[in-house]
């Protein structure tokens, strides 16, 4: 699982454990403070992983994860993801080159 991603929400992760059934009642359920920000289907990899998307953070640093087999009897606690906004670049030095040197084009 990653454990950090974008506040902008979309990171797919994978969480482990045991006791995941193969249902489609599978669900994540994301905390954020102990209220319920989302919940969304999981997708069932094993008996021991599911796999879950992130909600957008809301103005939240971090929500707990929380899971169902059955979309009513969640976990009573779990993981917690951090959001992170990416980070921005200032300044690319040094800003030339030599001449005569080799570059690459950065993105």
């Amino acid at each position: 699982m990653p454990s950090r991603g974008p506040p902008e929400g979309g990171t797919v992760f994978v969480l482990i454990g045991g006791g995941f059934l193969s249902m489609p009642g599978a669900f994540c359920r994301f905390l954020c403070g102990g209220n319920r920000l989302r919940q969304s289907s999981a997708r069932h990899l094993s008996s021991s992983r599911l796999k879950c998307e992130t909600p957008p953070s809301f103005g939240s640093s971090f929500l707990t994860v929380l899971v169902s087999n059955n979309g009513v009897d969640f976990t009573s606690g779990g993981p917690q993801f951090l959001f992170e906004p990416a980070p921005t670049v200032i300044q690319l030095l040094p800003s030339r080159l030599p001449p005569g040197s080799v570059s690459t084009l950065i993105t």
